[in-house]
């Protein structure tokens, strides 16, 4: 066994070559019409390592992928990892913004382009890294930008001779950027030994015969490395560039038509919609395997509304770009929530193999059970810090352990129980106020598919706590009135929202999450202070 530290190529990448090769001929990836082989996947990969090699990267070096979920996303990947580059894969829909500060901040040596649709076509991309000053850009397939280097066809033209692995268990390989829900993200260092460890962290039992794991979320974010755990054990991945519900039901009927079984991984919203899709009820759901599920707070009712639904399906996994495994709940853990343990259903788990989880006081000491404090955690699956940001870095990791930002409890079975965010903390009047909190309570109204809760500045006092409910009511008065009735019994009359607002859908940012800046934009007039409102809306508390 490779030993961390020892100069040995990174078994991340050797392991993966090993297994993907083992599969020869079996499909590897689906997206539309297309389809590659294992074989075909690893000649790709070996081509682009060299097509890189030839143009002068080495270890090291940073490259940046820009595109939504396309065939060849793997290749590129595996190819950065054989040469030991620092990979950063970005969906490409997160916005101008937020590309261009990316290019800024990781600083590549190349950027591959994918065209993302009218959401971040690749000419566009391609201005901002020239911006960035990358000189070295490549294009997934033709283009009209003549300065843009075809890397499929470059690949193409070289053999697919394998290169030998550049990368070493301590060097970096990959840089992740946080979701940016409150500000610019910053970048997050991962080695491969980490990498490693988060693959045994959330390593499981074998696969079933005939699954397919269908990505429906950016293979940027958790599908990806959900992905290529599975592709190391023949399991094919079909892709799609955006999140369909029916398109997914579609799938698992099919499966289970042709006896086969589909596994996926779903934002909260995006497993919302699918329980109120109208097609669900008539799905045969025997082609359904799991439904992983993470990234931002899913509403307890909702959850058990899932396991009643989807049967004993659910798997969820805690984990933050700076720690990419802590938690888990599986199948087991949901039963046991639906058949006498209903508490659990506020609960992300218990932590996975190699992570220690503590909840920790103001004066940094740790917690006993029941007792809220810091979440803060351990072990190999912990970031090594952030990209060029080392006084960030220092504030938030120390002597090996992470202060995740979140606030929560640990039961005496060891199940934790987030209940809010440090910097999401609301003082309303004297009153310390926790959005996640008062999120759970609205969400439990049969008329709410999902809250959002933001402090905002008031001049009476001080803050104030505005909601933002996904709802279509015909009394907006009304529900408002019951909405600010159940804070009140839940949680207290310093907790009822000053402001109750009605939409459509909740804004999201990257990764699903609920995006709060901008709701707070959306009600907030420019100078900031909280106005008043229409009497349907505004609570004196």
């Amino acid at each position: 066994m490779t030993e961390h530290g020892s100069g040995a190529p990174a078994a991340y990448v050797t392991s993966a070559l090993e297994q993907f090769g083992h599969w020869g001929d079996r499909t590897a990836l689906i997206h539309g019409e297309r389809s590659t082989t294992f074989r075909e996947l690893l000649s790709l990969a070996h081509r682009i390592t060299r097509v890189l090699c030839d143009d002068g990267l080495e270890r090291g070096d940073g490259l940046v992928l820009l595109a939504a979920n396309p065939l060849e996303m793997t290749a590129v990947g595996l190819a950065a990892h054989i040469l030991g580059l620092r990979y950063t894969p970005v969906h490409a829909g997160g916005g101008d913004r937020t590309v261009r500060h990316i290019l800024d901040d990781a600083a590549p040596a190349a950027v591959v382009l994918a065209d993302a649709g009218p959401a971040q076509p690749a000419h566009r991309t391609a201005l901002a890294a020239r911006e960035a000053g990358v000189k070295r850009l490549f294009s997934l397939g033709p283009g009209p930008d003549p300065d843009v280097t075809d890397l499929l066809a470059a690949a193409a033209a070289q053999p697919d001779t394998p290169v030998p692995v550049a990368a070493r268990e301590d060097d970096i390989a990959r840089v992740m950027y946080t979701g940016g829900t409150t500000g610019l993200p910053k970048g997050v260092a991962y080695t491969f030994h980490a990498l490693t460890a988060a693959a045994g962290a959330w390593a499981g039992p074998p696969p079933p015969p005939g699954l397919r794991f269908v990505a429906m979320t950016p293979m940027a974010h958790a599908a990806g490395a959900l992905a290529f755990g599975l592709l190391r054990h023949g399991v094919p991945t079909e892709l799609f560039d955006a999140f369909d519900a029916g398109t997914l039901l579609g799938r698992v009927g099919a499966a289970a038509a042709e006896g086969r079984l589909v596994t996926t991984y779903l934002y909260p919203p995006y497993l919302y919609r699918l329980l109120d899709h109208p097609g669900l009820s008539a799905t045969d759901l025997r082609g359904l395997a799991a439904v992983s599920y993470g990234s931002s707070p899913m509403a307890p009712h909702r959850l058990a509304e899932a396991v009643r639904v989807l049967g004993p399906r659910l798997r969820q996994s805690y984990a933050l770009t700076e720690a990419i495994a802590i938690t888990g709940m599986g199948p087991e853990d949901h039963a046991r929530a639906a058949a006498a343990r209903p508490e659990l259903f506020t609960s992300v788990g218990r932590p996975v193999p190699g992570a220690t989880v503590r909840i920790t006081g103001p004066d940094g000491a740790p917690r006993g059970p029941g007792e809220e404090g810091a979440v803060e955690v351990s072990g190999p699956t912990v970031m090594a810090g952030y990209w060029q940001r080392p006084e960030q870095t220092a504030r938030v990791l120390r002597e090996g352990w992470l202060r995740t930002g979140d606030l929560g409890r640990l039961d005496e079975e060891g199940y934790l129980h987030l209940t809010g965010r440090e910097s999401d903390l609301v003082i309303v009047d004297g009153t310390n106020c926790h959005p996640r909190a008062v999120e759970d309570v609205l969400s439990t109204h049969p008329a709410v598919r999902q809250a959002a809760v933001v402090g905002v500045p008031d001049a009476r006092t001080g803050e104030a706590l505005l909601a933002v409910c996904a709802a279509g009511p015909e009394d907006p008065a009304a529900l408002a009135g019951e909405l600010r009735g159940l804070v009140r019994d839940g949680l207290g009359p310093g907790h009822v929202p000053a402001r109750i607002e009605f939409v459509a859908d909740i804004p999201t940012a990257s990764y699903g999450k609920p995006d709060k800046a901008a709701l707070r934009g959306m009600f907030t007039p420019a100078g900031g202070a909280s106005p008043e409102s229409g009497p349907s809306h505004r609570s004196e508390g």
